[in-house]
């Protein structure tokens, strides 16, 4: 009995202890907090002070702002004289003027850079567009002129073949013993430069009826020019006797016809002799126009 009366007295003693002990904590918590209040108020209160000297010196800047603009106003308002109003109005016409001219060359440079650069767009445009034209030209060209294509191949493989046989002896040249004359202008030549240039009439002759029976063939628009043999004008051509713009041009006087006879199908300007084409006698002559000399 003594023993439970003992323990029910160390229990209550600890009992209160422990209650104590709430009850000092919870009475020391509120005077730690207020130990840190005084700290929060000094950070306020040293935010509100530089808050407060920031406004001060915006109220300083702009008061002096304020001052400054009202001397402003108070010095142009000061009477001037009438010379010092002229003049001054005269400087301000003038830095108008020169402003005004600065601003027109600065719009007209503009202009013309801007202009330059559409030109030149178009044109790069107007390039490549020929040049798509010129590539589906050729594509369907080549399509189409099948006959003349041949022609071509002809012609080259003769023009090196030709090439390749040439040869031209060192014939003694005569005194001059024919005139010719064309452009204006008169030649003279030996029997041997005759001869070089009935040759080039009668080549040309027939190059020109290939070129145009090729056309022909393949339902081309008519036109000599065109052609590769007519441009080049060079086939038989043999140096020593006639230079070689007088073979071109007889030559080409002779494709002229030679092509007309053979995109028409007719016989015009020449006739057959053993299968092969020949320019008549009298065509021939008047296209030379030979006259002997004495």
């Amino acid at each position: 009995m003594t023993q439970k009366i003992s323990h029910r007295i160390v229990v209550a003693t600890a009992l209160a202890a422990l209650f104590a002990g709430g009850v000092a904590n919870a009475a020391i918590r509120p005077q730690q907090d207020d130990g840190d209040r005084p700290g929060k108020e000094q950070r306020h209160d040293r935010r509100k002070a530089a808050q407060e000297r920031r406004e001060d010196r915006r109220e300083a800047a702009q008061e002096r702002r304020d001052d400054r603009r009202d001397w402003q106003a108070g010095r142009q308002a000061e009477p001037q004289s009438r010379d010092a109003v002229r003049i001054q109005r005269v400087v301000q016409a003038q830095d108008a003027r020169r402003r005004d001219a600065r601003d027109d060359r600065r719009e007209w440079q503009q202009d013309r850079r801007d202009d330059r650069r559409e030109w030149q767009q178009e044109r790069r445009e107007d390039r490549r567009e020929w040049q798509q034209d010129r590539r589906e030209d050729a594509r369907r060209d080549a399509q189409r002129r099948i006959a003349y294509a041949r022609y071509r191949q002809d012609y080259d493989h003769r023009m090196r073949s030709h090439v390749q046989v040439r040869i031209v002896p060192r014939y003694y040249v005569r005194p001059g013993n024919y005139r010719y004359g064309y452009g204006g202008r008169w030649y003279s030549t030996s029997n041997y430069g005759a001869e070089m240039l009935r040759m080039a009439v009668q080549n040309g002759y027939r190059e020109g009826m290939r070129a145009g029976r090729a056309d022909r063939y393949d339902g081309w628009p008519g036109g000599f020019r065109d052609s590769f043999a007519w441009r080049d004008a060079a086939y038989g051509f043999g140096p020593g006797y006639i230079s070689r713009a007088d073979y071109a041009y007889y030559f080409r006087q002779g494709f002229e016809r030679g092509y007309d006879d053979g995109y028409y199908g007719h016989m015009r300007y020449g006739r057959y002799v053993n299968n092969e084409a020949i320019i008549v006698d009298a065509v021939l002559g008047a296209i030379l126009n030979l006259q002997m000399l004495r």
